[in-house]
């Protein structure tokens, strides 16, 4: 019985794993396109071009290729870099379109969308990363398994080491994400109040 155990929750781990590597390959596909769009950026303000501050993605090869086919010694420098960041774009449309169907053919993703600032990759991170919820005793231990603690002594909790809320670091990107769909004010005015007044991890706690 405790090998059939055993294996279910292996299995379960096994396909968390499976999620997270797409969730990695995706962010990190995505990092190295805007590093090459930033590296662009740098190289056009040397000749006094500037790009607009809010170039999308999508329209980022159509606007600088424009520019750089303009001129024949950018040309010879830039267009391989363009090329090889609009391959690096494609890749990452790939990746982001297999994310998607993922978490909108899962019914736990689904639930978690349903609320405010949840997407699908938030959904399906923070699905893969509690992966088996009977692990938990109590549903706000999920925020301390993602590395979101407070300082051994906040307003919150108290023992002997001072440590400010705002240097408790999130340890993962699950923790990251997780901070940024904090409730606002609109949904939950109890735990804005808490993060204006102990920050972001502790008003997370509170909604766990």
């Amino acid at each position: 019985p405790k090998r059939g155990l055993l294996s279910v929750f292996a299995n379960q781990a096994m396909e968390s794993h499976h999620v997270r590597m797409l969730l990695t390959s995706r962010r990190t596909v995505l990092d190295k396109c805007i590093d090459l769009e930033n590296e662009i950026r740098g190289l056009f303000k040397i000749f006094g071009i500037k790009l607009p501050p809010k170039l999308g993605h999508g329209s980022f090869d159509k606007t600088v290729r424009a520019v750089i086919e303009a001129d024949e010694k950018l040309s010879h420098a830039l267009l391989p870099m363009l090329d090889a960041r609009l391959v690096l774009y494609e890749t990452f449309r790939v990746l982001d379109n297999r994310t998607c169907h993922l978490a909108w053919g899962d019914k736990i993703c689904e639930r978690l969308m349903t609320a405010p600032g949840v997407g699908y990759v938030t959904a399906l991170t923070f699905k893969s990363g509690v992966d088996d919820p009977t692990r938990f005793k109590r549903s706000r231990t999920v925020a301390a398994h993602s590395g979101l603690t407070l300082g051994a002594r906040s307003p919150v909790n108290s023992t002997s080491t001072v440590i400010s809320p705002k240097q408790a670091m999130p340890k993962s990107f699950l923790a990251v994400l997780l901070i940024r769909v904090t409730p606002t004010a609109e949904h939950r005015p109890g735990n804005t109040k808490v993060a204006a007044r102990l920050g972001n991890i502790a008003a997370l706690n509170c909604v766990f």
